[in-house]
């Protein structure tokens, strides 16, 4: 009778997570990455050995992501480039994740209620919405389930006498997680958590256990830095004191456990000097320390409590970042799997107030009851809103801008959408925009992809003088930044923003010399294709 009745309640949970993300089966590829994964990589548009080849080799977009880069291609193999499909994986996935959390929990020592609640919310919340309507986070979805499965496997290992065969499936498991994304390296440690828990004594066994598993990490880790992942987050660390990356650190943690209890506003984008500006963003610290300190004197009576608060702290922690950006300090797809470890804590505090044995008993279970109610509800409803915002990529930027008007990239990406859409009025108006409020970062060339834009916007609108002067202008930098000694090329120490740079100076030579060629100046235009394939040898259409 009981596990007919934990079937009925999950079917119910997993119908409410279906409902809440319908409107995401509805929606179309955005230029936000997909156009990079998806409907512009060559890799997928074909399932052959040498596509194969290259999917286990390469680095896509900074990362190393074979399995998820997999999924892609068989998606495109059957389905083409029809986006119902490639949402319909993503929802899967979600709905799966949702029944491994539960069932997590559930190993855990929870409840079957407290399995039931942290699933519900896990599977419905607002924040998970990012992750699951967006395309490239396919591989977010995918290791997240991977990385499930390892410690449901870890928890059999531990209770069924140590069996290899649990052990050797969590490894497996591990390797899966891995290979879909990087940042399942934070594995062994929460596989300690679960000792702890287990509350296990024999610590020679418990560390050898752990030694391939960190084996694999350490080689995942080397491979992800080696591919650029943290080229971006840790240049020039001397550009910021040891107290600036802490407030930084302290002020991503505060955030994500603000929206996991107030999940408004939500963005695509949230500006790092808008958040700064926050009077509040300096207190983050001290009431950063104050909940850590908290925790270790709460939990010293309480495992289940280190189990939930050291699931999120190591599973959040790769998304920390410990110096700020020009425009990416958070993001919502960063909380998806460690939303798990702060719904299981609520959880099971809602559950101790429904038994607390105290005076007014039953008025505090109403209320328990009426809380869980209202959130669903709130949830299911923000959440189906959220899907709606990403129906296109104009829906998205839209939203980004009304929330945050000052956001450079999401005018640059709004503008690329109406270039695509031949709107080449509108597309050249956002490139200005965000040329006009973009942060200058000398040593980061990434802002001048804005120029570029414009001047393609231009020249397709036939403003060929406007567009001229645009690319001319790029030409002019790029060979003022090459005359300059190589010490005193900051950019050419980080390879991506190196590469970025290089891309861009080879655009502007491109695309002077169409004009030229248009203009009937073949000379100038063959010199100019020239350099382009000079700056980079890659771009074929230069050939």
């Amino acid at each position: 009778m009981i596990k007919t009745k934990t079937i009925v309640g999950l079917c119910l949970i997993l119908a409410l997570v279906g409902l809440a993300f319908a409107p995401c089966l509805q929606n179309n590829f955005t230029n936000w990455d997909d156009n990079l994964y998806v409907t512009g990589n060559s890799v997928v548009s074909a399932l052959t050995w040498a596509n194969l080849k290259k999917t286990f080799t390469s680095f896509f977009v900074t990362h190393f992501q074979p399995l998820t880069i997999l999924t892609y291609s068989l998606e495109h193999h059957f389905f083409k480039l029809d986006p119902f499909f490639y949402h319909l994986t993503n929802l899967i996935l979600h709905l799966l994740n949702t029944l491994l959390v539960f069932w997590l929990v559930y190993l855990a020592g929870g409840s079957l209620a407290v399995g039931g609640i942290t699933a519900l919310f896990f599977g419905i919340h607002p924040l998970q919405t990012e992750t699951v309507a967006w395309i490239s986070q396919r591989k977010t979805l995918l290791y997240a389930c991977f990385y499930l499965a390892a410690l449901i496997s870890y928890f059999y290992y531990l209770r069924r006498g140590l069996k290899l065969r649990y052990y050797f499936l969590c490894l497996g498991f591990f390797v899966l997680a891995l290979l879909s994304k990087s940042v399942a390296f934070t594995l062994p440690l929460v596989l300690w958590l679960l000792d702890y828990l287990a509350i296990r004594n024999e610590a020679r066994r418990v560390l050898s256990e752990k030694i391939p598993f960190l084996a694999l990490s350490l080689i995942i880790g080397l491979v992800a830095l080696w591919g650029g992942y943290l080229s971006t987050v840790f240049y020039q660390p001397a550009a910021y004191s040891l107290l600036a990356r802490l407030i930084g650190a302290s002020s991503d943690l505060i955030f994500y456990l603000y929206k996991l209890c107030w999940p408004l506003k939500l963005s695509a984008i949230y500006p790092y000097l808008q958040i700064q500006q926050n009077p509040l963003y300096w207190l983050c610290l001290p009431v950063a320390i104050a909940l850590f300190s908290s925790l270790l004197f709460a939990g010293r009576k309480n495992r289940k409590l280190i189990f939930g608060a050291g699931f999120f702290l190591l599973t959040i922690f790769p998304a920390i970042r410990f110096m700020p950006l020009e425009e990416a300090l958070v993001a919502d797809h960063y909380i998806y799997l460690p939303a798990a470890g702060i719904l299981y804590l609520l959880a099971q505090g809602l559950l101790w107030l429904f038994k607390a044995p105290v005076r007014y008993r039953r008025l505090i279970q109403g209320l328990a009851i009426f809380i869980i109610l209202s959130a669903a509800i709130a949830c299911i409803f923000l959440t189906r809103s959220r899907c709606r915002v990403w129906q296109n990529s104009q829906s998205l930027w839209n939203d980004v801008l009304k929330k945050y008007p000052l956001t450079a990239t999401a005018y640059n990406n709004r503008g690329e959408f109406f270039l695509g859409q031949k709107e080449f009025a509108l597309a050249a108006l956002d490139f200005k925009q965000a040329i006009a409020i973009r942060t200058n970062a000398p040593y980061n060339p990434t802002y001048k992809y804005y120029y570029l834009n414009l001047g393609n916007a231009l020249r397709a609108s036939g403003r060929l003088d406007e567009a001229q002067a645009v690319f001319k202008m790029l030409v002019q930098e790029a060979e003022e930044y090459f005359r300059q000694p190589q010490a005193l090329r900051r950019g050419d120490k980080n390879k991506v923003l190196s590469s970025h740079r290089r891309n861009i100076e080879a655009g502007a030579y491109f695309n002077l010399g169409n004009i030229q060629d248009a203009l009937g100046d073949n000379q100038s235009a063959l010199a100019l294709y020239l350099k382009a394939i000079e700056l980079s040898p890659r771009m074929l259409y230069a050939y």
